[in-house]
């Protein structure tokens, strides 16, 4: 498995909102894995003077997590793997 940050813009988000956004991509994450593939929604930070929310996937593919993030109506998601660089 790898890991995958979703990006999202939203606009006076704070952390209700964000926390709504966790919850719906970690269902959405236990519906697919019931399905047959495996998506783990594995936490959520939250840049509100950004308007950022940030939550990490670890999953396959970017794929995977893109259809995590249709299913749970994460709109204009922005997805990327992420890569831990240790000094």
């Amino acid at each position: 498995m790898a890991a995958f940050i979703v990006e999202l813009h939203v606009p006076g988000v704070r952390e209700v909102a964000a926390r709504e956004l966790y919850r719906r991509a970690r269902r959405a994450s236990a519906e697919v894995t019931v399905e047959g593939t495996a998506v783990t929604c594995v936490g959520c930070s939250l840049a509100p003077d950004d308007e950022v929310c940030f939550l990490r996937f670890e999953a396959t593919s970017s794929e995977d997590v893109r259809q995590v993030s249709i299913r749970a109506e994460l709109d204009s998601a922005r997805i990327w793997r992420q890569l831990e660089v240790a000094g």
